[in-house]
């Protein structure tokens, strides 16, 4: 949620996706309100989305600039992922 905090203003918008088959969306929500979560979360029931990404490990986090493109993946946020968050969103001011 620290990256949501710190660049919400400036124009990111976190998805998480859950990939545990045998919960339901109430189970989500459930979760993301006693946790405040303040970011959208949806399900790939079906392994569908995350074969697409090859997801191999959990978590794995995509950085998708404005036109689409990963610009960073990866599985720890780290000077690294701020610095491609930086790169990506538009300048401050």
């Amino acid at each position: 949620m620290k990256l949501h905090d710190t660049y919400a203003d400036r124009g990111l918008a976190i998805t998480a996706i859950h990939v545990k088959r045998n919960l339901d969306s109430g189970q989500v929500r459930q979760y993301v309100r006693k946790h405040k979560i303040p970011y959208a979360i949806g399900l790939d029931k079906s392994g569908e989305l995350s074969a697409a990404y090859e997801v191999r490990t959990i978590p794995h986090m995509f950085l998708v600039d404005g036109k689409g493109r990963i610009v960073w993946d990866g599985r720890e946020i780290t000077a690294a992922t701020e610095r491609a968050i930086e790169g990506a969103l538009p300048s401050e001011g």
